[in-house]
């Protein structure tokens, strides 16, 4: 696999489990992704121990770097738990996301989400799921913002029917949150271990596949790679811009439903 390894980890850690530690599990699940080589946007991990202040400029060069390289950037920011996401609990949602912000509002987005007390919605989790105080505290993934053309999520393992032999892909128009918020019915691929399309449902979009042919192959490739190479049984978000694909983030699935369609 040949990708794109542009991700900067904030602060000096000694071993990979020591970044591992204080990141969370959604910049762990990029770190995986990295390393395997498949596409990832340009990426900072700000670990959930640091003084930020004193890493003000680092923030401040990696937004200009990507400033320069292209003009009207914007930058997501992401919360990462320290708790990962388990077979019965998942800390997806639990957590904040901030879109479309520019180089001169990036540190103070950052500074705002890094020491943003517990919300509500963490308190309730963490009574509900039993977890402790250290789980609520999270990492930061500032990430270049793709402007994709399609957008979703792959599922190496078919989720409702439990196949293990299928792949199924939900996707979008545009970017992925109206997915993951519940906003549209996406667009759904069951395929088949040789990559053949089983299934297919056109939810609230066109009629006609938002993804083409050729890149459905591969996407069903590469789902295929980090499937037999990093996680079997792995809940994976992508994006597509220009038909290149970029993965932007990939976990153990949470849940296997096993009914029928």
């Amino acid at each position: 696999m040949k990708g794109e390894r542009t991700m900067i980890i904030l602060g000096n850690h000694s071993s990979v489990n020591d970044y591992l530690r204080f990141c969370g599990g959604k910049a762990k699940g990029l770190y995986l992704l990295s390393e395997a080589g498949v596409d990832i946007p340009e990426t900072l991990v700000i670990p959930a121990n640091l003084e930020l202040s004193k890493y003000e400029e680092n923030i401040n060069d990696f937004s200009k770097s990507l400033q320069a390289k292209y003009p009207n950037v914007r930058f997501a920011v992401r919360s990462s738990a320290l708790t990962e996401d388990g077979a019965d609990c998942s800390w997806a949602g639990m957590y904040d996301t901030m879109l479309n912000i520019t180089s001169d509002e990036l540190y103070k987005t950052i500074s705002q989400m890094y020491t943003y007390s517990a919300t509500t919605r963490q308190k309730i989790y963490r009574e509900f799921s039993n977890s402790d105080e250290l789980s609520t505290k999270m990492g930061l993934v500032v990430q270049r913002m793709i402007k994709p053309d399609v957008a979703g999520v792959c599922f190496t393992i078919n989720p409702i029917s439990g196949d293990e032999n299928e792949i199924m892909i939900e996707a979008v128009n545009g970017l992925g949150e109206k997915l993951v918020g519940g906003e549209i019915t996406p667009q759904l691929f069951i395929l088949d271990k040789t990559g053949n399309c089983q299934y297919f449902d056109c939810g609230d979009c066109s009629t006609v596949q938002i993804i083409t042919e050729s890149v459905l192959r591969e996407l069903f490739e590469l789902i295929n790679y980090l499937k037999y190479n990093v996680i079997k049984d792995a809940d994976i978000e992508f994006a597509i811009q220009n038909n290149r694909v970029y993965f932007l983030q990939i976990r153990h699935i949470t849940r296997k439903y096993h009914v029928s369609i």
